[in-house]
């Protein structure tokens, strides 16, 4: 009980620094999480993809209200994450911890690097988003969101910058991506939920 006292507050915390980040909550939590010695794909992936998901409904909804987003690419992107995530959790049991955390550790050193290098000049000029643009950002999704689901964290943080190099604006890109990001957690939020407790493996 006293550790789940200290988890909520906690928790509540980064889920409010990740946002300020422009980052999914999971890559604040598992490693936090893994601090407290909880099995890595039993409990801190579900966790995590599972307050992903639930922080990142309230930015979806209001994006798509104010009519932000590019809903004919976000359906079509939120379709293919929902599929492709699940996958990666199916492929996470064929491999190590160890490899994982690694791995893990490369993607944010990878963001860090990305974070700190200045940003190009941006333009607010909406280009018209074409099929060939949702196409490409579609042919890339799948791979993106099976890697994601791999991880146990949301596809946004590759999404993202795919959306801006295949012609959306970053305002466009990121309110597309908020709605694109959301249902593949929960679908790997799922699909960890019927493994049974690991053996061998913490």
């Amino acid at each position: 009980m006293p550790l789940i006292l200290l988890l909520t507050p906690l928790l509540f915390g980064m889920a409010f620094l990740s946002g300020m980040l422009g980052l999914g909550v999971a890559f604040i939590a598992i490693p936090v999480l893994g601090l407290f010695g909880y099995d890595l794909f039993n409990v801190i992936q579900p966790w995590a993809l599972l307050l992903n998901g639930l922080t990142a409904i309230s930015a979806a909804i209001a994006f798509w209200r104010m009519g932000m987003v590019d809903k004919r690419g976000a359906l079509i992107l939120v379709t293919i994450t929902a599929i492709g995530a699940p996958l990666g959790v199916w492929l996470v049991q064929f491999a190590s911890p160890d490899l994982v955390w690694w791995i893990y550790v490369g993607v944010l050193l990878f963001l860090a690097v990305r974070m700190a290098l200045p940003k190009g000049a941006s333009t607010e000029v909406v280009a018209e988003i074409t099929d060939r643009n949702r196409a490409k950002a579609a042919g890339a999704a799948m791979p993106i969101s099976v890697f994601a689901g791999f991880l146990g964290v949301g596809p946004g943080f590759l999404l993202m910058p795919t959306l801006t190099l295949v012609g959306y604006s970053a305002r466009l890109a990121a309110a597309t991506n908020s709605v694109a990001v959301t249902i593949p957690s929960f679908t790997a939020f799922i699909t960890h939920c019927p493994r049974p407790p690991s053996t061998g493996r913490s």
